[in-house]
């Protein structure tokens, strides 16, 4: 247990890293991945389903609901998030 919570915590450090420079899509998605992955989550279908679910609930409801501006990453990463938002 206490492996996969420091796996956790290290996931969370890194998507703090990396928001500013990836954008929220791809980081919230990868951070999603990252948790489930220490958690022992092996299925594959839930391993690609989730991350994408999590990210598209998050985006909605902070990006379109709310209007809160959200993280787009620079260069090539800004290009791939504004496909979403």
């Amino acid at each position: 247990v206490r492996k996969k919570v420091s796996l956790c915590i290290v996931a969370l450090l890194l998507y703090i890293l990396i928001l500013p420079y990836a954008g929220f899509v791809l980081s919230t998605g990868l951070f999603a991945l990252g948790c489930m992955w220490a958690l022992e989550e092996r299925r594959p279908w839930v391993l690609v389903g989730s991350p994408i679910l999590i990210t598209a609930l998050v985006l909605v409801v902070f990006a379109k609901f709310i209007s809160m501006p959200l993280p787009k990453g620079v260069g090539l990463f800004a290009d791939f998030s504004r496909l979403f938002y």
